[in-house]
């Protein structure tokens, strides 16, 4: 069960880095902004932008598009695993 752990693992740091660089990329055109629009209008377009994502992202998780479907097929495989590695335990003994 040591796998599934370290598999919930990169799941939860696979999440938090997709929302990380989805917040950090309106930042990216933040310069940009301000030498066109000065800061009043390019502090809301940021606004807008991050709130906006933060929706999608939190509509995504809530639609399950982060859910790993493999896991139950591993945890499967792995119960399935253990069951031979006992059969061939009592069989040697």
């Amino acid at each position: 069960m040591i796998i599934i752990k370290k598999n919930e693992v990169y799941d939860k740091y696979f999440g938090i880095i997709s929302l990380s660089i989805g917040l950090l990329v309106p930042w990216s055109f933040l310069p940009n902004k301000i030498i066109k629009e000065g800061w009043g209008s390019s502090m809301v377009d940021l606004a807008i932008m991050t709130i906006i994502t933060l929706v999608i992202y939190l509509a995504a998780f809530k639609f399950g598009a982060f859910k790993n479907k493999d896991k139950e097929r591993l945890k499967i495989t792995l119960a399935e695993w253990e069951d031979m590695e006992s059969n061939m335990d009592d069989n040697i003994l």
